[in-house]
């Protein structure tokens, strides 16, 4: 009987030390917003003043992302010719759909890539341009500091 208390007490302590309201960075990661996840991205990064925020219908029809299949997404874009910056996060809302939407966002890169770029410094930002996938979320990049975009949305996921 003395066995089974102290059984029951230890997995007591330890119910009670796994709710303590901390999260692993997963856990953290999942609950997230896409514009959580994109500020988190952005973060200590150089942005130009030069974009805009994209609403639904850029979305459908540069990205060819079918909304339904997202929970909620955020995407800044060149406000002017004479930007190449973009930077997209969308949180999937079901994991069987994340190829699909990273697919999409490859279409996007690879548009950009086959015309979309004019200037020669902005092909080559285009060139380096990445779709990064962890969990839920798909991050597409094009942006001189791709390098650090990516690393701080992998960070998110640690």
């Amino acid at each position: 009987m003395k066995k089974l208390f102290l059984i029951g007490a230890v997995a007591s302590v330890a119910l009670v030390g796994c709710s303590s309201g901390e999260s692993t960075p997963d856990e953290v990661a999942i609950t997230m917003t896409a514009e959580e996840v994109y500020n988190a991205t952005v973060d200590g990064v150089g942005m130009t003043p030069m974009v805009m925020d994209a609403d639904d219908s850029l979305v459908v029809d540069l990205y060819g992302v079918d909304l339904s299949l997202v929970t909620d997404y955020k995407v800044i874009m060149p406000a002017m010719t004479g930007q190449i910056t973009e930077i997209a996060v969308f949180r999937v809302e079901d994991m069987e759909d994340v190829n699909t939407v990273a697919q999409n966002l490859t279409s996007r890169v690879q548009d950009l890539q086959n015309g979309g770029a004019f200037y020669p410094s902005h092909i080559e930002i285009v060139n380096e341009a990445q779709v990064v996938v962890h969990q839920n979320y798909v991050l597409m990049a094009v942006d001189e500091e791709v390098a650090q975009l990516v690393a701080n949305f992998n960070s998110i996921f640690e």
